[in-house]
């Protein structure tokens, strides 16, 4: 459809981010880096805590999944909360990859299209069954292409920030 040439012109980038910060505050910068990710519309992918508090050795790493329009802005909060002490940004351009899947994508529903006429078409049982062990891989296939288009899109939409807190 019109949509897909639209989305083809665009490009796919994933970006990912890690943030390493320190804060005596240590339990009101994990609430603000929470706060921060749930008002850039992100959710908590993963989180693993441990440390004491009457140590003062609590940490935390949370894996922060933030929709992509807003990653520059939740990464600029996120860097406040606390003690910034390091940042790494990597992308990664997936567009000829999701173009490529695309491409299938139509090869195999055009195969299908085809298999489904010479199903209703065929006479011979073997031919029936034939075409139909054709049809039930080109639908797999299908399936597996649309699995990966989906989860390239979510990891296009969605930005993965890992950050890791000590107090």
């Amino acid at each position: 459809g019109a949509d897909l040439i639209q989305q083809n012109t665009d490009q796919k980038i994933i970006y990912t981010a890690w943030l390493e910060l320190e804060s005596r505050e240590y339990e009101s910068t994990r609430d603000a880096l929470l706060q921060a990710a749930e008002e850039a519309g992100g959710y908590l992918e993963s989180s693993n805590e441990g440390g004491r508090r009457e140590e003062g050795s609590r940490w935390i790493d949370l894996v922060l999944r933030i929709p992509t329009q807003n990653y520059t802005d939740f990464l600029q909060k996120a860097g406040e909360t606390g003690n910034l002490l390091s940042k790494r940004q990597e992308q990664e351009n997936v567009t000829a990859e999701y173009v490529d899947l695309e491409a299938r994508l139509e090869s195999l529903e055009t195969q299908r299209t085809r298999l489904q006429e010479l199903l209703a078409q065929a006479q011979q049982l073997e031919d029936v069954l034939k075409i139909q062990q054709q049809l039930s891989d080109t639908e797999y296939q299908i399936e597996s292409y649309t699995a990966q288009m989906r989860a390239l899109s979510n990891q296009v939409d969605y930005c993965t920030v890992d950050i890791s807190l000590h107090e």
